[in-house]
């Protein structure tokens, strides 16, 4: 079954191939589920309120930074499908899957990472993340690699400790 939008490159690696239009439109859409996760999860779990009533509440500006954005995404949608309507001039985009996965599997160890400093401390998580993605993006050098996950780790957590007086998982 052929589809209009992937195809194969010259080096046999399949591509996307979207219009402005429609890219428009699925960035639109991402960016108002990308909000709504944010103000349904984690502005209510993560910020505390000091007084439910007293105004203003600490998680008001979050919250409406929320709404701004999925207001502003659906008239990115809108937009999109309006423009529609007289698609002269618009360009056409390409995206190489091969892309395209390497960015989602990043993404999901920095979730993975996420999730476990909720079990684990912050410095051996954030070792075996920083290890995993230098490999996975193609580092070999075991010295920098074992070097840069250790002693990175550490000095942001010296720096939000010491110097920003933070607390650090």
């Amino acid at each position: 079954m052929k589809s209009k939008h992937l195809s194969r490159n010259e080096h046999n690696e399949l591509v996307l191939t979207l219009s402005e239009l429609e890219g428009e439109a699925i960035i639109g859409g991402v960016f108002f589920i990308a909000a709504l996760v944010v103000r349904v999860f984690f502005v209510n779990n993560q910020i505390r309120t000091m007084n439910p009533d007293a105004f203003p509440n600490p998680r008001t500006l979050p919250a409406l930074y929320c709404y701004i954005l999925m207001v502003m995404a659906v008239g990115m949608v809108a937009s999109a499908f309006h423009r529609r309507k007289r698609a002269y001039g618009l360009k056409s985009y390409a995206f190489n899957l091969t892309g395209l996965g390497r960015i989602a599997v990043v993404l999901l160890v920095v979730l993975g990472a996420t999730v476990a400093m909720y079990y684990l401390p912050y410095i051996p998580v954030n070792a075996v993340m920083l290890a995993i993605l230098m490999i996975f993006l193609g580092q070999r050098n075991k010295l920098v690699i074992v070097g840069v996950s250790i002693v990175m780790p550490i000095l942001v957590w010296c720096l939000f400790t010491y110097g920003l007086k933070l607390y650090m998982p």
